[in-house]
């Protein structure tokens, strides 16, 4: 199983917490840690006085619908660009509508040089265009969340499946 983390490289940065600031991406396959590495940084964006909010994609999403039906779709939006870190869990899970998407758009785009975006996801980036409705929309997004960040590729098997061998593995009885 192949993982990349984008990571932005900020050089006037004293420590790891400097070096979150316009973005990264943990791109882990299933139980191999990309939620836990997003706490981790946030534990330590915390910890050096950072503001962090994080919520996955679909929470996400459903609050900024939410808000804008009930007309208070610029409060919610300020919400997610005022703090220092935004992380973004479970990208990719399901797709999402046209609508949708290009509220994630307004996030990106506005938080684009201005705050650090964390994206966890199961989906490569050739993949986003089927998550984000729309191959346009998604290279719109990537290329502002991407502009300041490099990859790196980890391999490593799903934790949580350490123990187990499908190869042997057998099924309970059902009662």
């Amino acid at each position: 199983m192949i993982t990349s983390i984008v990571v932005d490289i900020d050089e006037g940065g004293s420590g790891p917490v400097d070096n979150v600031r316009a973005g990264q991406v943990p791109w882990i396959t299933p139980g191999t840690g990309k939620t836990h590495l997003a706490c981790a940084l946030a534990v330590a964006a915390c910890a050096a006085g950072k503001s962090v909010y994080f919520t996955t994609l679909d929470d996400m999403v459903r609050k900024l619908r939410t808000a804008g039906t009930a007309g208070d779709l610029g409060r919610q939006l300020r919400g997610y660009l005022r703090t220092s870190i935004l992380i973004i869990d479970e990208a990719g899970y399901l797709p999402l509508s046209r609508h949708d998407a290009n509220l994630v758009f307004q996030i990106i785009a506005r938080r684009y040089e201005k705050g650090s975006v964390i994206i966890t996801s199961n989906k490569t980036f050739s993949e986003w265009g089927q998550v984000f409705t729309d191959e346009v929309l998604a290279t719109a997004i990537l290329d502002r969340f991407l502009h300041h960040c490099d990859v790196i590729t980890i391999n490593g098997p799903s934790w949580r499946m350490k123990t187990h061998n499908p190869a042997t593995d057998t099924a309970p009885p059902m009662p």
